[in-house]
C-alpha cells in the first residue's frame, strides 16, 4: 500500500501528538510504502529521529508552516500539491480535523481517498465531525467509546470504525531496565531516595496541581517532569519508584475519549503506578492486579495511594510485573498497531 501520512503540526515539540505521529510513522514504513509530509521541522531528519528514537527512519517531508490568518486554510492550501500531484493509488491518513475538512472541501480526490485517525469529538462541532467522520473511507479510533458516539452520532457504520489505543515503543524502555542505579547516579538522585515521579504535561486537568499538594505528605521525593526532552524523561521515569497519572477527569476528554500514551509508558518501564480511577483507564487497566488506583481530584487518597506503594514494596512490585506482562502480550507495540490499521485499510480499499 502507498500510504501518505498528512499533518499541521511542528516538529519538535513538548506535546505528546508529536510522538505519536513520528512512532507510528516508523511502524507504518515497515509495513507499507509510506511518506510523512509535516509543515515543518526546526531539526535536521537525522536530528529528528534521534529525539524521538526513531530507528526504523522514513520518508519525511516538510510543506512549510503557514504564515498568514487564517492559518488552518492556508496551511491545507499547502498541502494541495501534494495531494493534486500524488498517483491515484495514493491512500491519505490525517488525525487533523480541520486538515481532513478542508482539504476534503478542495480536492474530491481526497475526499474518496482517506482514512481518519480520531483523538476526541469534544473539540469541533458535531457538524464539523460528521462532515470529516462521514467523508472518511474509515475512522480509526483509540477506544470504545469514540467509536459507540461515532456511530449513535453520526451513523457510521461500525464495521468502518477500527478501534486501535495507542501504543509503546518497547525498545525504548528495554535498554533502560535494570539500570536505576546507574541513572540516578547520572540524574544526582542518591541511591537510598524514594522517588515518585510524573512524566507529562504539567497543567490542571492532568492533576499536578492536586500532585503538587500531596507531595507533602508523601514519604519520598516526588518530581513532575515536564518539558525535558525524550530521553531525558525516559530516565526520570527509570529512575522512579513509583510513577504517577493523577488525571482530574472534570472533561469529557479525560473521562471518556482519552488513550493515554503515558500508562503504555509506565507498563513498559515496569514500575509500580498510581493512576486516577477513570473509565477511560479502566478500559486497559480494568483490575487492581496491574495498578493503585485513586479518586480522581482526592490528593488525601492519591497521598494514600502512593505511600502505600511506597511501604508496600513486594505487593507494589508484583503489580508493575503485571502490568508490564500486560502490555508485552496485549499487542501494545507501535508496529502491532500499525499492523491493524494496514490490515483494516486493506479490507475498505
Amino acid at each position: 500500500m502507498k500510504l501518505f501520512y498528512l499533518t499541521p503540526l511542528t516538529f519538535p515539540s513538548r506535546y505528546v501528538n508529536r510522538l505519536q505521529v513520528m512512532k507510528m510513522s516508523g511502524a507504518f514504513t515497515k509495513q507499507a510504502d509510506f511518506v510523512l509530509y509535516i509543515a515543518e521541522s526546526h531539526l535536521s531528519d537525522e536530528e529528528l529521529f534521534r529525539e524521538y528514537n526513531i530507528q526504523d527512519q522514513f520518508s519525511l517531508k516538510q510543506v512549510r508552516k503557514a504564515k498568514f490568518p487564517p492559518r488552518r486554510i492556508w496551511q491545507a492550501w499547502k498541502f494541495l500539491p501534494v495531494v493534486k500531484n500524488a498517483s491515484p493509488d495514493v491512500v491519505w491518513y490525517v488525525r487533523d480535523v480541520l486538515l481532513a475538512d478542508w482539504l476534503s472541501f478542495f480536492n474530491k480526490r481526497f475526499r474518496s481517498r482517506y482514512f481518519f485517525e480520531l483523538h476526541t469529538l469534544s473539540r469541533f462541532s458535531k457538524r464539523r465531525y460528521h462532515r470529516v467522520l462521514s467523508h472518511a473511507r474509515g475512522i480509526i479510533t483509540t477506544n470504545e467509546e469514540k467509536k459507540k458516539d461515532i456511530v449513535e452520532w453520526f451513523g457510521v457504520p461500525a464495521e468502518h470504525i477500527l478501534v486501535a489505543p495507542n501504543g509503546v515503543d518497547f525498545d525504548e524502555f528495554s535498554v533502560l531496565k535494570g539500570r536505576k542505579k546507574e541513572i540516578r547516579g547520572e540524574l544526582g538522585i542518591e541511591e537510598h531516595v524514594l522517588l515518585v515521579v510524573y512524566a507529562g504535561t504539567d497543567a490542571k486537568e492532568y492533576g499536578t496541581g492536586i500532585l503538587r499538594e500531596a507531595a507533602k505528605l508523601v514519604q519520598g521525593t516526588v518530581m513532575i517532569i515536564s518539558g525535558k526532552s525524550r530521553n531525558e524523561a525516559l530516565k526520570y521515569m527509570a529512575a522512579a519508584d513509583v510513577l504517577v497519572a493523577p488525571y482530574l477527569g472534570e472533561s469529557e476528554h479525560f473521562q471518556k475519549y482519552m488513550s493515554p500514551m503515558k500508562l503504555r509508558e509506565y507498563m513498559a518501564m515496569g514500575r509500580p503506578m498510581v493512576v486516577s480511577d477513570l473509565p477511560s483507564i479502566r478500559a486497559y487497566l480494568p483490575t487492581e492486579d496491574c495498578a493503585y488506583f485513586t479518586a480522581a481530584g482526592d490528593s488525601q487518597d492519591l497521598v494514600r495511594k502512593i505511600n502505600d506503594a511506597l511501604e508496600h514494596r513486594e505487593e507494589a512490585n508484583k503489580r508493575a510485573k503485571s502490568a508490564y506482562d500486560l502490555a508485552h502480550n496485549g499487542g501494545f507495540s507501535w508496529d502491532r498497531r500499525a499492523e491493524r490499521i494496514l490490515e483494516f485499510m486493506q479490507k475498505l480499499s
